[in-house]
């Protein structure tokens, strides 16, 4: 590590009370309202059908095809489980990014502040706040000694900034690096799509992209690692 940055520390109890207390509070107080979307979806599809019949019955109707009344209902249902998912996903995934931003906030922060305290700083604070995760990467090696491509969280972490890129820009360079990297967290679509389509190459997509709570708990801790293997004087 540079001697000239050695008067500046990590924050790490600062930074690992911010990261749990995000956490568990997307873990313990969000996710939990989507745990049971399949019975709410059949709840709601039992309520339509119960809905129509009822209403069929109030019309003083003969005959109530139940046949027709429960397709529709099944359908709904349907339709209700696919909102949820989807609001799911979403919520998902911003919180992951949301968790990519604030370890690159907290990161930025402190390499800021250690250069403003350089005679000639390296680099400049409008650099250090528009700097990408790249960046950061090289900054640490080359200005603090620590090169942490060769730390055991650094897999999650990259992961965690590409899924915050593909979460904020969709479709792009860091949806098909993503992909390269950790194909899991795609749907496979393969069965969908005949490879002799001209689009065939393109697929997965963001829109693909399928995150779950361990994937956020995963990079929860890559965040936590960083932060407690942050090098100390």
């Amino acid at each position: 590590m540079s001697s000239s940055l050695l008067f500046c520390q990590f924050p790490k109890h600062y930074a690992l009370d911010l990261v749990r207390a995000y956490s568990s509070g997307f873990a313990d107080r969000v996710l939990p309202g989507f745990q049971d979307i399949e019975a709410e979806a059949d709840a709601a599809s039992e309520a339509y059908f119960d809905s129509r019949v009822n209403q069929v019955a109030s019309e003083e109707a003969y005959w109530v095809d139940e046949e027709a009344v429960a397709e529709y209902a099944q359908e709904y249902g349907l339709r209700v489980y696919t909102d949820l998912e989807f609001v799911r996903q979403q919520v998902t995934g911003l919180a992951i990014a949301g968790l990519y931003h604030l370890w690159e906030r907290l990161v930025k922060e402190f390499i800021e502040t250690s250069f403003l305290v350089v005679v000639d700083p390296p680099v400049t604070p409008e650099k250090v706040r528009g700097a990408n995760f790249k960046d950061v990467v090289g900054w640490l090696r080359d200005h603090f000694g620590w090169d942490i491509k060769a730390e055991g969280f650094f897999a999650d972490l990259d992961q965690l900034h590409l899924v915050a890129n593909v979460v904020k820009h969709s479709n792009g360079k860091s949806c098909k690096v993503l992909l390269a990297k950790a194909p899991e967290l795609f749907r496979d679509i393969s069965h969908l799509v005949g490879a002799n389509e001209p689009w065939a190459s393109e697929l997965p997509r963001a829109d693909d992209l399928r995150l779950e709570r361990e994937n956020f708990v995963k990079f929860t801790r890559s965040v936590v690692q960083f932060i407690e293997c942050f090098p100390t004087v």
